[in-house]
């Protein structure tokens, strides 16, 4: 259509600036087959009739974390604002400080580890440390010493076990590849190989059944994947505001299952059920993201 439309200001202008009109009109019957915008108008109103926006998903360009097919399954059009167009949301705001106190005891816990300190007050001094960077001038470091204690009497005596911290990993699952980042793998038994997969939690609530099965099955699958020669024995989310950690036992029959009999094991299905949301993903990038239902889940409001 438009090479039609810019064919035509070319001869116009070419009109103008010779005198004469010449055989201009003759020359566009002549070539109309080439121009005409009835074609791709059709093609067009087809796409429209079809419900697809004309993008075609292409799964070795997407992959796909944990926290962004949770977005997706929270409100479709917020991801597609977030992973896709890359636009901050009213629900990346940050408004009491708790995710980015949640980042600096990340970062605090990763450089403690991989240092491998072995006096808490050497814990201390890095966290006091990088609170000197602009990037964490509005963290409260008060607010941040009761997490950084209950890490070292929890994790004291395991610090010379790590084997890795941030571990970024990515795995290919029934055609789409999932990603994701560990926050630390100790290594339990070096004869056999067995190794802890460690997630920091610095939330007060509890994660949910559904959630840490996916996170944790994730992670584990990812790790095997990039480093067949270890096997995930335990699985691990080290909640620091809260009284106990929740840890998860690979047993006989291939379930995790929780030490604590109250609680029930990692689903199975939690890595099958991902793989369908990211079919979905893949078809709503074809045929356009729409809101939920429910408008509290899905605050647009962009910044």
């Amino acid at each position: 259509m438009w090479h039609g439309v810019t064919l035509h200001i070319k001869k116009s202008v070419e009109v103008i600036r010779d005198g004469g009109c010449g055989n201009y009109l003759e020359e566009l019957q002549e070539k109309w087959d080439l121009i005409d915008p009835s074609k791709k108008a059709e093609a067009i109103l087809s796409k429209l009739e079809t419900g697809s926006n004309g993008l075609k998903f292409n799964p070795e360009a997407f992959s796909f974390s944990f926290s962004a097919l949770k977005a997706y399954e929270n409100c479709p059009r917020q991801y597609e604002l977030q992973e896709i167009l890359r636009m901050p949301t009213r629900a990346s705001e940050d408004s009491t400080g708790a995710m980015t106190r949640g980042s600096f005891v990340h970062k605090v816990l990763e450089l403690a580890v991989e240092a491998k300190v072995s006096e808490k007050d050497a814990m201390y001094s890095i966290a006091e440390n990088l609170i000197k960077d602009p990037e964490w001038k509005d963290v409260d470091l008060d607010l941040t010493y009761p997490l950084f204690e209950v890490f070292w009497l929890r994790n004291q005596n395991r610090i010379p076990d790590s084997l890795v911290v941030e571990q970024w990993f990515s795995v290919p699952i029934d055609g789409f590849v999932f990603k994701g980042k560990i926050d630390r793998i100790d290594l339990l038994d070096p004869s056999t190989k067995e190794v802890e997969i460690i997630d920091y939690k610095t939330g007060k609530y509890d994660v949910s059944p559904e959630d840490r099965s996916r996170q944790l099955l994730l992670y584990a699958k990812g790790f095997e994947h990039m480093h067949p020669e270890y096997r995930v024995r335990r699985l691990t989310l080290d909640m620091l505001a809260r009284e106990k950690p929740r840890v998860f036992e690979l047993q006989e029959d291939g379930e995790y299952k929780s030490i604590e009999g109250r609680v029930s094991p990692l689903d199975s299905g939690a890595i099958a059920s991902m793989v369908e949301t990211a079919r979905k993903i893949a078809h709503d990038y074809e045929h356009g993201f729409e809101k939920t239902g429910n408008p509290e889940s899905c605050n647009l409001d962009s910044r």
